[in-house]
């Protein structure tokens, strides 16, 4: 019992429970309880973009030979633009076949609009493919961390990349430091996940005091079906891909189970405040 009380998946399905019951219980307390939710969704955000950038910085600068990085950089573009469009169409025919937001009945006016009017603003000053490309290119590379902005953080990283290739053994102080870095935001990951519970709690508990317990049920059928949509995706399409390269799914999901496990935690407290976000 000891063990189990331990595993973090056992204390976020009681949290979840305790969210749950405050919620119906008492909804003006379930939805004081939104800052929790809240505050795990931002510190997530917080350690995305450094992430990636030191990820990248040292797969590309690891590497000897320049010329393999440029045709591995090539065909990574075009598997991903691929799967994207695959993961796209499978959500798509999901969405469409098993409509799993119906029954929610969440009044529009509630919704927090601030993040589709972002999206809005940042479309209007779109004007074509050039534009958008222009926009890759930072104008501050500290404030595109700041901003989280990936595409702008994933160029300079490629940049800063292959600039370490080049320099060889003079880069190696450098790649000292963003290693240690990296390794440092592997270990603040860990201890935000420690908090995941109160993310937990402080969601559900917002959602159930805001809407009601029959909110939850179309909450789990949307669940339900995003699991579905994963499923046919890895052992449908990535197992096709796995398959003819000569790799063994099970094998493939065995070595990101790690990761896998820390989307599962995120996503369990981001579904508690979809009804908020909209």
């Amino acid at each position: 019992m000891k063990k189990l009380f331990k595993t973090l998946y056992f204390q976020v399905v009681i949290a979840i429970i305790i969210g749950i019951s405050l919620g119906h219980a008492y909804p003006e307390l379930g939805v004081a309880l939104k800052p929790f939710g809240d505050g795990f969704i931002k510190l997530i955000k917080m350690i995305i973009a450094p992430l990636i950038f030191c990820s990248i910085v040292l797969g590309i600068s690891g590497m000897q030979d320049v010329k393999k990085v440029g045709k591995l950089g090539i065909r990574s573009m075009v598997y991903f633009q691929m799967t994207t469009f695959t993961a796209m169409f499978i959500a798509l025919a999901v969405i469409n076949l098993a409509k799993p937001g119906e029954g929610m009945n969440i009044s529009i006016s509630q919704l927090d609009t601030s993040q589709v009017s972002t999206y809005l603003e940042s479309s209007k000053e779109q004007k074509g493919i050039v534009q958008f490309l222009l926009n890759i290119i930072p104008n501050n590379i500290i404030g595109s961390l700041a901003e989280g902005n990936i595409l702008q953080v994933l160029f300079f990283a490629i940049l800063l990349g292959f600039a370490f290739a080049k320099m060889g053994d003079k880069a190696d102080p450098v790649k000292h430091v963003l290693q240690s870095f990296l390794d440092g935001i592997f270990l603040v990951i860990k201890m935000i996940m420690k908090v995941a519970p109160l993310g937990a709690m402080g969601a559900i508990g917002f959602t159930v005091g805001k809407y009601g317990l029959g909110v939850l049920k179309s909450l789990g059928m949307m669940m339900v079906w995003f699991y579905v949509a994963c499923l046919i995706y890895i052992f449908i399409f990535l197992g096709i891909i796995l398959y003819r390269n000569k790799i063994s799914i099970f094998k493939f999901l065995s070595y990101i189970k790690e990761e896998l496990s820390y989307r599962f935690r995120y996503l369990i407290v981001r579904i508690g405040v979809t009804c908020y976000h909209g």
